[in-house]
């Protein structure tokens, strides 16, 4: 008898359009490899290609061990959860070719903002994570967080002085 996972996403229009998703996508086994530079610029390379190929903009924060992206639908065509989908593929497959005992762990978490949420608050959640584990006194001096479609200078001046 084969055993049926359990639905623990909503439907795909929900992430298609204007909207705002939080993903977080985890190394399997926790290996940290996300913050070694050649590593790290796969990933943003396979992130900007899937954010641009689905007309989305996000705010990312890479720690070693995983990932937490804002993506933003910047247009009615847009699909956050296929540019997700898209990043965890070309990125996996860079893992396969470059790093092969290095995978992600399956699927990913995700949190679709509804209107009402304050999205500043989660944007600096993401952005503070590294100053939580004590990597940086301050997140705008992580090496390791940007952005795609937005001007990282303005995200930082913004987001410095309203904490």
């Amino acid at each position: 008898m084969r055993i049926r996972e359990k639905k623990h996403r909503l439907d795909r229009e929900f992430y298609q359009g204007r909207v705002v998703v939080t993903f977080t996508a985890l190394v399997k086994h926790r290996q940290p490899v996300l913050c070694e530079m050649n590593t790290f610029k796969a990933m943003i390379d396979s992130l900007e290609k899937g954010v641009q190929d689905n007309l989305c903009k996000c705010i990312y924060t890479f720690i070693p061990d995983h990932t937490h992206i804002v993506m933003f639908g910047d247009s009615d065509q847009a699909d956050t959860y296929k540019a997700m989908v898209d990043f965890k593929q070309q990125s996996g497959y860079w893992f396969s070719q470059n790093r092969p005992s290095v995978r992600w762990q399956k699927d990913f978490y995700d949190h679709i903002h509804r209107s009402n949420e304050d999205l500043n608050n989660q944007i600096l959640y993401v952005l503070n994570n590294p100053v939580r584990r004590g990597v940086v006194k301050y997140w705008w001096e992580y090496s390791y967080s940007g952005s795609t479609g937005f001007d990282w200078d303005k995200i930082v001046e913004r987001f410095r002085y309203n904490e």
